[in-house]
């Protein structure tokens, strides 16, 4: 597998974070079922009731109360027992987990970085002799232009195709056809290819050249060895020519196999390829994918659903994230959208979610929250009604309190989604000003400029305290709620939680809460998370006045995220560190090596800025911090850069425990 080829100037330092963080105290429960502590208790018990015992004799009162101490022993020790057999259990699982994750990515192979085109690819050329087509390749050419997709990757084309001839097998032994059959997947893409009704085009890719609604065809295709290297299987001689009647009973068949097929197929393909989206040797790869692929999920989604109802409730139309030039494939045909399958789709949902997340974007961003609602409300999703819930709350309807379902994990992991989009809904609020900021100290100007970065330009559109009390309320019910395995979710409201006790000017909540957070993320559980958490930890310190101590954070994070190819992660840490630079140039030793003076960290921040800008182009505040600098160098002479000319100092993270600075 060929990588990704990096930049050379991104090699982590010998420098580690051992020295950045203080490690939360142990729980209450892990140091009283400790089995240090249940063996030491016992024996003083033990020893105390035959003290008792020794010294009052026959006494009632005393001997009531020795047994009681008993009991007591007996009973510590069962619930230390069973604390530890719950432990275990719970690593176990998490093990299994774990492994299976392994499994499931361990056969990926990351797309091929795009590679430019210098000549034209030479165009398939039809035999001169076409074979005749069989009833089978007319109902598998229909049901392609039924599902009317802009084009099929090669493997679901093949799963679907098979998967239509594979369903003559599952009907009565009166409908199948008497003679064995021989016909294969790539024989009939072949007899199709050869009339022209599917073309090959780039990135083994095939476009059905007469889908519905659809006037354009694909003309550009190309010809590949391992491709086409596809033999012609003849039908069986003296076959007699099958009844109308059977006919459509298995193209029937045939049309009920197919969308469930193509639904299975990328939702297998999308829950493997978001776990490796915080995968090292695959995150890189993961991005291109879902770059590539989310769009036509997208677009697979919103075929499947029923069209909305003229009255119904609409959200409010959102950013187009991309997909301004791309084309809305038609609604599949009624009878196609009665065979969807609900947990494939909702698995590809589920993906998608998590690449929004992945990006910044809302959760009903594009529509296909509104579009999975509407297949959950219809007959499709009667029997999945934790679905449904799940549904609503992505389309930002989170509705009454969630009903209890089995197994439990579900309405928990439920309760949490929906107290966690209450909270964002609620912060997002406009309402009375916000807190005054903090009083001035020794750092007033920059922590006044780092807390209207955070707030944003216009700090009336903030809630007001008593609104932020609401939302730390609804965090927390989300933070209880999640599942004891949810690593990341719990994560996720940990650093929400922080953020808002930032916006209250509760830095040291906002310090417990991301301690927390990170004796979460050791040993490499969510690496997305741990490298937020840093970022957000040096947020914290800039506000408390110790910009040392953010830089370190910040360089860490960007550390971190660089290794994931982190693309949104990387642009805000980039725009928090030039930022800072700009304010505060005196620091710029501790980011970058050589003989410096404060032009050339003023040139190195405008660089960072402006590849912020690039890779995020929402990220405002880089460019409100760069048209200064820039401004400063040009007074000054000195040509801004338009691009990273020196990475700042990377930070290793070895994912141990780390100490908090004297």
């Amino acid at each position: 597998m060929t990588e990704t080829p990096r930049e050379p100037h991104r090699a982590p330092a010998p420098e580690s974070a051992a020295t950045l963080i203080a490690t939360p105290k142990s729980s209450v429960w892990q140091g009283l079922l400790g089995s240090a502590w249940v063996i030491a208790s016992s024996i003083m018990l033990e020893v105390v009731a035959k003290l008792l015992e020794g010294v009052v004799g026959e006494n009632p009162v005393v001997s009531r109360i020795v047994g009681a101490l008993r009991w007591i022993v007996v009973l510590a020790v069962v619930v230390a027992a069973v604390y530890l057999v719950w432990r275990r259990l719970s690593d176990m699982r998490e093990r299994v987990r774990r492994g299976r994750e392994l499994d499931m990515t361990a056969t990926l192979v990351e797309p091929a970085v795009p590679v430019r085109e210098r000549f034209e690819p030479t165009a398939f050329r039809p035999p001169s002799v076409r074979p005749d087509l069989l009833p089978e390749d007319v109902a598998v050419a229909a049901g392609l232009r039924d599902l009317a997709l802009p084009d099929y990757e090669s493997a679901a084309l093949f799963d679907v195709v098979s998967a239509m001839l594979a369903a003559e097998h599952l009907l009565p032994a009166h409908s199948r056809t008497p003679e064995p059959r021989s016909l294969t997947a790539a024989a009939v893409i072949r007899r199709l290819m050869a009339h022209e009704v599917l073309a090959h085009c780039a990135e083994d890719r095939f476009a059905d050249r007469r889908r519905r609604a659809e006037p354009e065809a694909a003309e550009r295709t190309r010809r590949t060895a391992d491709v086409f290297r596809l033999a012609y299987v003849p039908a069986v001689a003296g076959r007699p020519r099958p009844g109308d009647a059977e006919v459509a009973i298995r193209n029937r068949a045939a049309r009920q196999a197919m969308a469930p097929a193509l639904l299975r197929h990328y939702a297998d393909r999308a829950q493997r390829w978001v776990i490796a989206l915080d995968s090292n040797r695959l995150g890189a790869g993961a991005r291109r994918w879902f770059t590539d692929e989310w769009l036509r999920l997208a677009e697979l989604v919103e075929a499947c659903a029923p069209p909305p109802a003229p009255r119904a409730p609409t959200l409010a139309p959102g950013p187009d994230y991309g997909r301004a030039d791309a084309r809305r494939a038609p609604r599949l045909p009624e009878d196609l959208r009665r065979t969807v399958d609900v947990s494939a789709l909702a698995r590809i949902a589920d993906a998608l979610d998590v690449w929004y997340a992945y990006n910044g974007w809302p959760e009903d961003a594009d529509g296909v929250a509104a579009a999975v609602r509407r297949i959950m409300d219809s007959p499709l999703g009667g029997d999945r009604p934790e679905l449904r819930a799940l549904a609503r709350i992505r389309a930002g309807e989170p509705g009454p309190r969630v009903r209890a379902y089995r197994p439990r994990r579900y309405s928990t992991s439920l309760q949490a989604r929906r107290a966690h989009r209450l909270a964002l809904q609620r912060l997002d609020t406009p309402d009375a000003p916000a807190p005054p900021d903090p009083p001035p100290g020794v750092f007033a100007g920059r922590v006044a400029g780092w807390t209207r970065r955070l707030r944003g330009p216009d700090r009336s559109a903030d809630p007001p305290g008593d609104a932020l009390d609401e939302v730390v309320d609804q965090l927390e019910k989300a933070w209880w709620w999640l599942p004891y395995a949810d690593i990341a979710g719990e994560v996720c409201a940990l650093v929400d939680l922080a953020i808002v006790h930032l916006r209250q000017g509760r830095l040291v909540a906002a310090r417990n809460r991301l301690e927390l957070a990170e004796s979460l993320t050791r040993s490499g559980r969510d690496p997305a998370g741990r490298a937020h958490t840093f970022e957000i930890m040096g947020v914290l310190w800039w506000m408390r006045g110790e910009p040392r101590r953010a830089l370190r954070f910040w360089q860490l994070a960007l550390t971190r995220y660089d290794e994931l190819n982190h693309r949104l992660g990387t642009a805000r840490c980039l725009q928090h560190l030039g930022s800072a630079a700009a304010v505060a140039p005196e620091y710029g030793s501790l980011l970058l090596t050589g003989d410096l003076d404060t032009d050339e960290v003023l040139r190195q921040a405008s660089g960072w800025l402006a590849r912020a800008q690039s890779l995020h182009p929402a990220a405002l505040l880089a460019a409100d911090y760069r048209e200064p600098v820039c401004a400063r160098l040009v007074a000054r002479g000195v040509t801004p850069l338009s691009d990273v000319d020196q990475w700042p100092l990377p930070v290793a993270d070895g994912g141990d425990p780390v100490v908090a600075l004297a």
